[in-house]
């Protein structure tokens, strides 16, 4: 069974009569070294009978270097060929051999892996793990196929009304932005078996590492793992030289015209919210805008009946930036309503916030879905893993709890008018047979005529 990726918290609102918490986990880690100076963080729990270990490396080479973007998108499964020569499908049973699990993914902004296995077959599923990051070398044979595979996927994407809509609004948003690169639909045709290597080679450095190692597995131990699967690594620390794009998200309402069973809509804007506890707040506020069962959501399929529901949520463009994104995907005679309603929705919690009952029925769901990360060991890697990439420190999971439930309605609301564009700072894109009715400043027949509703 191929990953189970550490699972992002997520936030939903729950209403209950009173709070109802789970057992306290144990969730520290705790900074360690290898014998060989490799510095990770280690968390010891008796209660599993299995371990962890997550690694990854801060990594723009595929997203910043020209023509290579498509690594993004191929760079896991051509690093997940046994490194004798055994193709992805022979790797994957030799690790199941040792009822173990192991994957490496390429990210807009990170490579990460991870093994997980009983502690006994630990040792051997993470030497399997390094050798293949460290040595697969896939076939052309292999790199077509996968080629075929994502560009049939990038095909049947292309033409859904969602993708449409999307593509449409980041291309309006970031122009050049290396994240719009990530999703050109060409960004295969470039790709070569010899990229691995030089990827290899900016990328494997002890010094971009970061590892967090949970379960039933000793410290000591933990670092002699590390040790043999890393100690080898350069430890160059030579940071890829990038000048992040200032971002502006155009006030505009487009349609794009586009023959489809059901309509999508896509309300862009652009937030000032930062990293960490910022981040944090950011979470829950908008869980209560566009989580499940949210604000959005009842706006739309409660009261319209539109649609199979709404949602909004954050996309990374970049260290410290952060869009705010809302999207439904509603019958075609119900367009003009439903983007009535999504940005009145919008409105109304940008300028009034939420309520009591509303936040501490979502604090009370985020500590328990806190809480619960830490029972089985990927998953509590994958919450410290993603803090360590972040550059933020781990103690801060200690006071995690506390700040979920001292946030005060007061300073959230306030936070929100704060760091949230106003309902006429976003952009609208729509994707629908007809553009009559909508008043829209620009009107496009295909995705490929976007810019000539830049301003």
């Amino acid at each position: 069974m191929l990953i189970r990726r550490a699972a992002a918290v997520c936030v939903t609102i729950v209403l209950l009569a009173q709070p109802v918490y789970a057992a306290e986990p144990v969730i520290e880690f705790k900074p360690a070294k290898t014998p060989g100076g490799i510095g990770f963080h280690h968390r010891f729990d008796a209660t599993t009978p299995f371990a962890a270990i997550h690694f990854g490396f801060r990594d723009l080479y595929a997203l910043t270097t020209p023509g290579k973007v498509g690594l993004s998108s191929l760079g896991g499964a051509l690093v997940m060929q046994g490194a004798d020569g055994a193709g992805q499908t022979e790797f994957i049973e030799r690790l199941r051999d040792l009822s173990a699990s192991a994957s490496v993914s390429f990210g807009a902004f990170t490579t990460q892996g991870n093994v997980r296995a009983p502690a006994a077959t630990l040792p051997a599923a993470m030497d399997l793990m390094a050798a293949t990051l460290k040595g697969a070398k896939p076939s052309e044979k292999v790199l077509a196929r996968l080629k075929q595979q994502a560009i049939g996927g990038e095909a049947q994407s292309a033409i859904r009304a969602e993708t449409i809509a999307q593509r449409a609004a980041l291309r309006l948003a970031l122009g050049d932005h290396p994240f719009n690169r990530a999703l050109d639909p060409d960004r295969f045709d470039r790709i070569a078996v010899g990229d691995i290597a030089e990827w290899r080679k900016q990328t494997l450095d002890r010094a971009k590492l970061r590892i967090a190692v949970s379960g039933r597995v000793a410290q000591d131990e933990a670092g002699r793992l590390i040790d043999r699967a890393f100690g080898d690594l350069p430890a160059r620390l030579e940071p890829i030289s990038f000048k992040w794009p200032e971002i502006t998200v155009p006030a505009l309402t487009v349609v794009v015209e586009h023959e489809t069973e059901q309509s999508a809509i896509f309300i862009l804007g652009l937030t000032s919210i930062g990293s960490g506890i910022e981040a944090e707040t950011g979470i829950v506020a908008n869980a209560v805008l566009g989580g499940s069962n949210s604000r959005l959501w009842r706006a739309v399929r409660e009261k319209l009946g539109s649609t199979y529901g709404a949602s909004s949520g954050f996309q990374a463009i970049g260290p410290g930036q952060r869009l705010i994104r809302m999207s439904a995907a509603v019958a075609n005679d119900q367009v003009k309503a439903s983007v009535e309603a999504l940005r009145s929705t919008y409105g109304i919690w940008r300028e009034k916030g939420i309520t009591a009952a509303e936040l501490k029925a979502t604090t009370t769901r985020v500590v328990n879905d806190f809480r619960s990360a830490f029972d089985e060991p990927a998953r509590a890697n994958g919450v410290a893993l993603g803090m360590l990439l972040a550059n933020r420190p781990l103690d801060s999971l200690l006071g995690y709890e506390g700040r979920m439930t001292q946030l005060k309605l007061g300073d959230v609301n306030a936070f929100i008018a704060a760091k949230f564009p106003a309902p006429e700072q976003l952009m609208t894109v729509i994707v629908t047979p007809r553009a009559e009715g909508l008043g829209a400043d620009c009107t496009v027949r295909a995705l490929e005529e976007i810019e000539r509703c830049r301003r």
